[in-house]
């Protein structure tokens, strides 16, 4: 702000909506989100105070590693 930098500590979470239902999970468990459509925001809070905001709507798909299909039909 005004020029001046500053370095903070970063909270990150993920919001999603499914089955009509807000879910929020700390970023790093983003692999347990099932595939489909989502709609991402993205909020800068200075405390209780927004500074900004943004959403996009991003399709995210899993793709199955190999060796884990492959144990899922037990060959």
């Amino acid at each position: 702000v005004a020029g001046q930098r500053e370095e903070v500590g970063i909270d990150l979470e993920l919001k999603y909506h499914f089955d009509e239902v807000i879910y929020t999970m700390p970023i790093e468990t983003i692999k347990d989100v099932p595939s489909g459509e989502y709609e991402l925001t993205v909020s800068l809070w200075s405390g209780d105070e927004m500074i900004c905001s943004r959403t996009d709507t991003a399709k995210v798909y899993w793709k199955e590693k190999p060796e884990e299909v492959t144990q899922s039909f037990g060959h």
